[in-house]
Parts: C-alpha cells; sequence; structure tokens
C-alpha cells in the first residue's frame, strides 16, 4: 500500500477539498482519499496499490502545481495592474502570461518536487514560488517595459495571441457554441471528445480556452460582433 498525506493550513480547506474532488476524478479507480480537519490545519490522505505509486505521484504533483499557476496568476496581475487600468484585455493578457511557457515551467516542477509520504503544502508552494519568481519578474518587466504600445487594444491582442500560439498543443481541438447568452465547450483529444463544460461568462470560457490550448477552435452561434472577433484575432477561431 502506498499511501501520501498532503498537509496544510486550515485557510487552505476550501482548495484541498477541490484537491480531493479532482483526485478522486483523476484517480478513480487507482486510489481513495481521506480527508480530515483539525484546528489549524487540513490532511488529505491518498492511498493505492504500491504498482499505482507514479500515477499517484502524478496526480498529486499536478495539482500542486495548479495552485502555484494561481499565484503566478496573482502575482502576474498585481504587479501589472501598477501601470495598466484593470480591463477585459487584461485580464486575458495575464491569463496567457500566466500559462506561458507553462509546458517547459511545468517540466521543471515535475523534476524538482519529491512527492515523500508527507507533503506540507504551503512549504512546498513557497519554495516552488521562490524557485520561479525570478522568471515572473522578468515577465511583468518586459511587459510593462512596453506598455505604452499595450493601450492600443490591436496591439494587446495581438501580444495575447503570439503568447497563447506558443502553447498550443496539435493533438487538442475545442468546439465552441453560444446559445442564449450562454457558453458551451466541448474539447478533443486525437479528435475524441474528453470533456464538455458550460459558461454563463465570456471571460471565463477564454480563461478555459486558454488553459486547454487547443491548435483548432471552431465557433459556432456567436451573434455578438465583438466576442467572434476576439474569438477569431486571439484564437484564431473558425465560423460554422
Amino acid at each position: 500500500m502506498y499511501e501520501v498525506d498532503l498537509i496544510a493550513n486550515i485557510d487552505k480547506r476550501g482548495r484541498m477539498e477541490q484537491i480531493r474532488e479532482d483526485i478522486n476524478v483523476t484517480l478513480k479507480g487507482i486510489a481513495v482519499t481521506a480527508f480530515t480537519i483539525n484546528k489549524n490545519y487540513c490532511k488529505l490522505s491518498v492511498g493505492g496499490e504500491e504498482r499505482y505509486r507514479k500515477e499517484i505521484f502524478t496526480a498529486i504533483s499536478m495539482q500542486i502545481y495548479e495552485l502555484v499557476l494561481k499565484i503566478k496568476y496573482d502575482y502576474i496581475y498585481a504587479e501589472l495592474l501598477k501601470l495598466l487600468k484593470p480591463s477585459f484585455s487584461l485580464r486575458l493578457l495575464v491569463k496567457a502570461l500566466t500559462c506561458f511557457e507553462k509546458t517547459e515551467e511545468r517540466e521543471s516542477f515535475m523534476r524538482c518536487i519529491i512527492v515523500n509520504n508527507k507533503i506540507n503544502l504551503d512549504g512546498v508552494c513557497n519554495f516552488l514560488v521562490r524557485k520561479f519568481q525570478d522568471r515572473w519578474k522578468e515577465v511583468c518587466l518586459l511587459t510593462l517595459n512596453n506598455s505604452c504600445y499595450l493601450q492600443d487594444e490591436e496591439i494587446m491582442y495581438e501580444l495575447i495571441r503570439y503568447l497563447i500560439d506558443f502553447e498550443k498543443i496539435d493533438y487538442h481541438s475545442c468546439d465552441l457554441y453560444c446559445v442564449g447568452g450562454k457558453y458551451r465547450v466541448v474539447e478533443y483529444e486525437n479528435e475524441k471528445e474528453i470533456a464538455e463544460s458550460y459558461f454563463d461568462d465570456y471571460e471565463k470560457m477564454l480563461c478555459r480556452l486558454i488553459d486547454f490550448s487547443p491548435r483548432l477552435t471552431v465557433a459556432r452561434g456567436f451573434e455578438d460582433k465583438k466576442e467572434y472577433e476576439t474569438l477569431f484575432f486571439v484564437f484564431g477561431a473558425k465560423g460554422c
């Protein structure tokens, strides 16, 4: 039996519960989880047969990396707010910057993390933030040094598209549907449907698109001209 305990301060209870839900989906039939709460901390235990050690390690590591990405997003957003006004385009830019070089960063993360039988989530995240923060600062500084150009929406979108194109995954594709002001996203991997999600918010739908990084995006039912133009100019979406 292989078991890992993930421990965090009580203020991360919500995040830990979400990690448990995601791991239950990812490792369904492979591992089981148990969640316990103390006055000052909470603990998530993940257990499975020894032969599934690699799968358990990968699932836990990726959950920790997702938290690092959230910290990265908050860091970049705070830095860019120093000169740029909050806007729809800025939030999209921050999301694209967060995912820029994500593949390389994730591989580096997987090499440096060691999953022992007990992991302190706060300590690991603090260590990883220090490891990657110099690069985040560099990206923010480069963006701020060119902020005068980013006041032009067209240039802003060109930069966002460059960042997104850098991370696109060849075997990912996506169908988008707009029906009654709501958005349906169907994701494919090697032409096989792997996920379906619904959004009430256009920006959240775009952020999901950046996370999934499809090489091909097809948009259907978008009657709002500006929404479709954003999909076309930023994501290279095709209409149908």
